[in-house]
């Protein structure tokens, strides 16, 4: 009997051994990108560096302790819209897709918002367990928040979506120990527990500036800030030209430093300095300790040179870092003029840690180091060697491919530029190459530019020097034989409103390394500055009759001209010509973009040439100038579809007295709906006949205001009125669209534009 007891507990410790080991051995997957010439995909690779999940994924999120990872596809990054999916570490969808921004788990729970503006709530395991026609927002203490559209008001329910507080607040925070502070109305803030009941009423707290006790706020006699106890109390005077809230017991303030400039400190709960306010800038990196930053006023303290500080006001470095994050664990991530490093509480720079060239963030996953500098996604394992690297090189057609190189000068400089391979003659492709790495290092190689703050503290009095923040990318498109390249720029002179972008498209043929320019697609004498010109003031009058209407398009000029060496955009359809943020419009209005399609250029293009003859090309005669940003492709089609149904119905109606031949496209009870209903017979019974010549949807914009989408239509109508011949006439009709209850767009109403 006693073998029998001691083979079975050597059992148990046994199995009990394994599970434990296997435990351990769970293996780890990290999310990692690959690229191609359709853009970045993702998957996942193991700890060796090869692809587990295969990258097909628009985006991809790191897998949580249960195996679940959060993917992402149609979408352009992380913050757009797209398809989510939550999938295992087999690569199997366990739930969605969702449509819907990039979730993340908070206290246990991922919660979906959809672009239908209902809700879904996953846990860790990739589980759906609750669907609620409510947007969800917070999750804390088995309670989720929720708001009601109908009432402009929020609400609480439970995980199974029984509302425990109805939708009566007009904000709500999370609970924590069985209280929520909830707004009543504009003015009032109370708390309350989780029946609802009112435990306490607020007369001073702000959701942005209200912490531990106390709120920030502004009287408006001295124009200086100060703090208030949540009933009310001033707590600490106004006395601060700027004033933060609460961590961990301090807070960031700062009082005027001669004309515009201020100088920041520390204070705790009691008003007192802690650390005196002589500082340009103070960050707080949690762990009670602090970036600064030191005479710096004329410029964005961003850029500033930074030292790190203790909580007594003790400088444990000199200003050498550019940059600081907060600490994690115990190091900090610090940019020290162009490397990326660990720091520790000291301050001191852990030397068996990896100092990369470039700029970004390191982070710890387990003892892997993650490290995205430069735009670059690199792992490494706990002794500092590479597990895997993102590969730049991006392959393109007929064995073309570009690599990426990465030229950082110093901080405040940062330029991407292409190299192409896998051209047939290598002589030619140095050749062009060498082109590449000029038209993009130019004027910007050297030696590189150090940051430095003054010790006097007059600085902003004295004459400085003004420092740039340079940054130029490229995208990449091949078409056939011709290589598209894309250089975009920012350049930001530190101090001023906002910085000033650029942009140039360079066109190769990667068979002879020939350099397109505007020119070269037309034929020789063809006075083709003109011809663009023309059509490019017919819209330029067009645009401006549409921004009389929607606000969206205004010029400051009365006329455009297209030069010869007008930068242009070659298209699979058309040609645009633009023009940079200042040149005929605001700088908020961006790059103005002039769309022509191939069609109305046959006359003049160079159709034997060899730029022409480089890429492949749709030839259109028309193409709808989509206006908002954010109409899509399919909402397009729909409108189309709609306008042409009505088009060519409405004629028919007309002439047999017919209004159903129309009628399926229109609203019903609308402006246009009831006013067709009255103009279809009213022509018939005057023997009025009508015939569609063309119509041409010329533009497409949203209006946010009234939700609904305005076709500015340009038509040609033959009318023949009773005892006339017919007489073509021109018009310019706006109509509006609206979706139904059943999500189908309809024409509402029409004007003149």
């Amino acid at each position: 009997m006693k073998k029998t007891i001691t083979f079975l507990l050597l059992l148990v410790i046994f199995f009990t051994s394994f599970n434990i080991n296997t435990g351990a051995e769970e293996i780890t997957l990290l999310p990692a990108v690959e690229t191609t010439s359709t853009g970045d995909k993702w998957g996942y690779i193991d700890q060796t560096g090869l692809f587990v999940i295969k990258p097909t994924y628009d985006f991809a999120t790191e897998f949580n302790d249960k195996g679940i990872a959060i993917v992402k596809n149609n979408t352009n990054n992380e913050f757009d819209y797209g398809d989510v999916y939550f999938i295992n570490k087999s690569g199997e969808v366990v739930s969605g897709p969702f449509t819907s921004y990039t979730p993340v788990f908070t206290n246990g729970l991922a919660i979906i918002v959809t672009d239908k503006a209902t809700s879904f709530v996953v846990d860790e395991t990739g589980k759906v367990i609750l669907q609620s026609k409510y947007p969800l927002d917070n999750y804390s203490e088995n309670l989720l928040s929720f708001y009601d559209s109908s009432k402009n008001c929020y609400g609480f329910m439970d995980l199974k979506g029984k509302i425990v507080l109805p939708a009566k607040y007009y904000s709500v925070e999370p609970f924590k120990n069985g209280k929520a502070i909830v707004q009543l109305n504009a003015d009032t803030y109370s708390v309350i527990d989780k029946n609802g009941k009112v435990l306490e009423n607020i007369k001073s707290y702000n959701n942005y500036s209200s912490s531990e006790g106390l709120t920030v706020y502004y009287d408006e006699k001295s124009s200086k800030y100060g703090y208030k106890l949540f009933n009310g109390t001033v707590s600490i005077k106004p006395q601060y030209k700027s004033a933060e809230p609460f961590k961990d017991g301090y807070a960031i303030i700062s009082i005027s430093h001669g004309e515009y400039g201020q100088r920041y400190g520390l204070i705790n709960k009691k008003g007192e300095y802690v650390v005196k306010p002589e500082y340009s800038e103070i960050l707080y990196l949690g762990q009670g300790l602090y970036a600064v930053a030191k005479n710096f006023d004329l410029f964005s303290n961003y850029y500033a040179p930074k030292a790190l500080m203790n909580i007594k006001g003790e400088l444990l470095t000199d200003y050498q870092f550019n940059n600081i994050s907060e600490f994690v664990g115990k190091y900090a991530i610090a940019n020290q003029n162009a490397t990326t490093l660990f720091i520790d509480k000291e301050g001191n720079i852990v030397e068996n840690l990896p100092q990369l060239k470039g700029i970004g963030y390191m982070e710890f996953i387990g003892d892997i180091i993650k490290a995205q500098v430069d735009g670059g996604l690199i792992y490494f394992d706990n002794e500092g060697n590479i597990i895997w690297q993102k590969n730049d090189t991006v392959p393109l057609s007929n064995n073309i491919s570009v690599s990426k190189h990465k030229y950082r000068r110093d901080y405040l400089t940062y330029i991407e530029y292409p190299e192409v391979k896998g051209m047939k003659d290598t002589a030619i492709q140095e050749t062009v190459n060498e082109r590449l790495k000029k038209f993009f290092l130019d004027g910007y190689e050297g030696d590189p530019v150090e940051i430095k703050s003054t010790t006097y503290d007059n600085a902003e009095y004295l004459d400085e020097e003004y420092y740039e923040d340079i940054s130029i990318k490229y995208n990449l498109e091949k078409n056939k034989d011709l290589l598209i390249i894309e250089k975009s720029g920012y350049w930001y002179p530190i101090g001023a409103a906002h910085g000033m972008p650029s942009k140039k498209y360079l066109y190769i043929d990667t068979n002879t390394g020939a350099f397109y320019q505007l020119k070269d697609l037309f034929k020789a004498n063809s006075k083709y500055s003109e011809k663009l010109s023309s059509i490019v003031n017919n819209q330029f009058a067009l645009n401006k009759r549409i921004g009389d209407i929607s606000g969206e398009i205004s010029y400051f000029v009365d006329k455009v001209e297209v030069s010869a060496e007008q930068p242009f955009i070659i298209g699979k359809d058309s040609l645009k010509v633009y023009y940079y943020p200042y040149d005929i419009s605001s700088y908020a209005a961006g790059f103005i973009e002039f769309e022509i399609p191939y069609g109305q250029l046959t006359s003049i293009i160079d159709t034997k040439g060899a730029f022409w003859n480089s890429f492949d090309k749709v030839i259109l005669s028309k193409k709808i100038n989509v206006i908002s940003y954010g109409i899509t492709t399919d909402t397009v089609k729909s409108i189309e579809s709609v306008i042409d149904f009505y088009e060519k119905n409405l004629i028919e109606a007309i002439n047999s007295n017919k209004f159903s031949k129309v009628e399926s496209c229109l609203l019903k009870g609308s402006n246009l709906y009831n006013s067709q209903k009255k103009l279809v017979p009213y022509l018939y019974n005057k023997n009025t006949k009508e015939k569609l010549i063309n119509y041409e949807i010329y533009a497409i914009d949203y209006d946010y205001v009234n939700q609904q989408y305005r076709a500015y239509v340009l038509e040609e109508i033959a009318i023949k009125y009773s005892g006339k011949n017919y007489v073509n006439n021109k018009y310019s009709w706006c109509y509006t669209l609206k979706a139904d209850s059943t999500g189908n767009l309809k024409m509402t109403d029409i004007f003149k534009w």
